[in-house]
């Protein structure tokens, strides 16, 4: 999931939000206003906050409940599920929502709706 995060899901997001940041200063250059893609802007950015710091908790606490081959197995089980599997939750409802505001064309992964209607 992380690799997945790193490699496919930030880039394309960063990519895509500088794409739209640039399409409004163009839009608002002619004296229009980009009233839509602002507002699209901002709730992108939003998720891509939340989801980037859902990322860097998720790998502390990976790394957390890695730590713990020592101890029990089951209080490192308890840790995954706990403090891993928890932000690993959090991270796919962002990943959840960016997919729904970022064009399908950009999307590095296979959407929802097409594995569902397109199978």
């Amino acid at each position: 999931m992380i690799e997945m995060a790193k490699r496919q899901i930030l880039p394309t997001v960063i990519d895509y939000r500088g794409k739209l940041a640039s399409e409004i200063s163009s839009i608002q250059s002619i004296g229009q206003e980009a009233e839509v893609e602002t507002d699209l802007f901002a709730r992108i950015s939003a998720a891509l906050h939340s989801f980037s710091r859902n990322l860097v908790q998720l790998e502390r606490n990976l790394e957390k409940a890695a730590e713990m081959h020592s101890q029990e197995a089951a209080d490192q089980a308890a840790a995954y599920r706990d403090q891993v599997f928890a932000v690993m939750n959090l991270l796919r409802e962002d990943a959840d929502l960016l997919e729904t505001l970022i064009d399908q064309k950009f999307w590095p992964l296979p959407t929802y709706s097409s594995m569902l209607f397109n199978v």
